[in-house]
C-alpha cells in the first residue's frame, strides 16, 4: 500500500511546487446562490408537515430535532423518496432551516462491546475484503474459505441482527476480516463490529451515505480502511481505532458512486499521463524562465527515472532526510543557467549552507540504509 501511495505523494508535491493544474482565479466558475431552506421547505415539505396527520411529524416537532437527523432521513431514511428530486445543497438548506445544531447522540452504550480492541493479522484467515474476496472481482466464495458445504446452508440459524438507526434501507457491502466486520450505512455511519456477537467496536460519521464496499489495506503494521460516500468525499480510517487519517473531496456530483477501486484506476491513469515524456516537456515549458523550466524537467524526469529509489525512501519515512540530496542536484543543474529569475521567485542556485554536504551524505546514507 505504501509503495502504491509513493508516486501519489510525489505527484502532489510536483503539482504544488510548480502550480501544475491550478486554474487561474478568473477561470473558476462563480458559485451560484445558496438555496433558501424556507423556500425548499414550502416547495417540498410543507404540504405534509403542515397537516395534522398523526403519522407525520409537525413543523414544531422537526424544529426540536438535530439537523443531522433530518439529513439522515433525507439521505437514506423515511424521506429518501421525497428528497430524490432535491440537490444536496437543498437538503442541507432545509435541514439547517428546520433542525437544531445539536449533535446526534450516537448508539447507546449497550450496543458496544465490553472489549473494543480491534486486532487484524497481516494475512487474515477469513477475508471478504471489499466488493470481492479476490482480485478477479467475482462474487464467489469457495467452500474452503466459507467453512461450510452447500448442503449445510439449510442448517444455518440466525445468531444476531443489527439495525441501522433511522435508516429504511441497508445497501453497503460488509467487509469481513477474521472476527471483525466493517460496514457503512445510509446515514453515513461506518461501523466496526464483532463478527461473532454483532456488538460495536467503534463508529465513524462520514459526510454522506456510505454505499461503497470498504477496502482494508495493510500499512505500517496496521490496516487502513478506504471508502467513498455519496457526496463525493473519499476517506482513509485507521481500522484498529476508527480514527480519521485523511479525507478529500474528489467529486461534487449529487449522484456520486465512488469506490476505492475506481479511485485507484483514475489515479493510475493520471499518473501514467503525468509522467509521459511529452507531458513532462509541456509542463516544463509552461514556466517563464529557463532556470525554472530546467528545474521542473529534471525534477519530474528524475522521479520517472529513479522511481524505485524514491518508493524506498518514502517507505522508510526518510523523504525529509533526502531533501538535501534533491536540492543539491537541482542547484547544480540550475546554477549554470544563471541566477536571474522572475520577480518574487526563490533563487534555487544560491550558495548552500556550510554543512550542506554533510546533510546530503547523512540523508542519503540514512535512506539507503533503511531501504535495504
Amino acid at each position: 500500500m505504501i509503495q502504491a501511495l509513493a508516486p501519489l505523494v510525489a505527484l502532489l508535491a510536483v503539482a504544488l511546487t510548480f502550480g501544475i493544474g491550478a486554474p487561474a482565479a478568473s477561470a473558476q466558475a462563480p458559485a451560484g446562490p445558496s438555496p433558501s431552506g424556507e423556500t425548499v421547505y414550502k416547495t417540498n415539505c410543507a404540504a405534509c408537515h403542515e397537516a395534522t396527520s398523526p403519522r407525520v411529524p409537525s413543523r414544531d416537532a422537526l424544529r426540536q430535532m438535530p439537523a443531522a437527523r433530518i439529513m439522515r432521513a433525507l439521505d437514506g431514511g423515511a424521506m429518501m423518496s421525497i428528497a430524490l428530486t432535491m440537490s444536496r445543497d437543498e437538503r442541507l438548506a432545509v435541514a439547517s432551516y428546520l433542525g437544531t445544531p445539536n449533535a446526534l447522540s450516537g448508539p447507546p452504550p449497550a450496543a458496544f462491546c465490553s472489549d473494543r480492541t480491534v486486532r487484524l493479522d497481516a494475512r487474515p484467515r477469513t477475508s471478504w475484503n471489499g466488493w470481492s474476496p479476490g482480485t478477479g472481482n467475482a462474487r464467489f466464495q469457495t467452500s474452503e474459505a466459507a467453512g461450510l458445504r452447500a448442503d449445510q446452508v439449510g442448517q444455518l440459524k440466525l445468531k444476531w441482527a443489527f439495525g441501522f438507526d433511522g435508516d429504511v434501507s441497508a445497501f453497503s457491502q460488509p467487509t469481513v476480516l477474521d472476527a471483525h466486520v466493517f460496514v457503512g450505512s445510509a446515514a453515513g455511519v461506518v461501523h466496526a463490529m464483532r463478527a461473532d456477537r454483532g456488538c460495536l467496536e467503534w463508529t465513524f460519521q462520514a459526510n454522506g451515505p456510505v454505499r461503497a464496499a470498504i477496502l482494508a489495506v495493510p500499512a505500517n503494521g496496521k490496516h487502513v480502511l478506504l471508502f467513498g460516500d455519496m457526496t463525493g468525499w473519499f476517506y482513509a480510517l485507521q481500522a484498529e481505532t476508527g480514527a480519521l487519517l485523511w479525507k478529500v473531496h474528489v467529486e461534487e456530483h449529487d449522484s456520486t458512486r465512488l469506490t476505492a477501486a475506481a479511485l485507484q484506476d483514475g489515479y493510475d491513469w493520471a499518473y501514467r499521463e503525468f509522467y509521459r515524456w511529452p507531458s513532462i516537456a509541456r509542463g516544463s515549458l509552461a514556466h517563464g524562465t529557463l532556470k525554472h523550466q530546467a528545474k521542473h524537467f529534471f525534477y519530474a524526469a528524475g522521479w520517472k527515472k529513479f522511481e524505485p529509489l524514491w518508493d524506498c525512501v518514502i517507505r522508510a519515512k526518510q523523504l525529509a532526510a533526502m531533501t538535501p540530496v534533491l536540492e543539491a542536484v537541482l542547484s547544480k543543474v540550475t546554477h549554470s543557467l544563471g541566477t536571474s529569475g522572475t520577480p518574487g521567485t526563490e533563487d534555487f542556485s544560491s550558495s548552500p549552507p556550510p554543512n550542506h554536504a554533510e546533510n546530503v551524505l547523512e540523508g542519503f546514507s540514512r535512506s539507503v540504509g533503511q531501504c535495504r
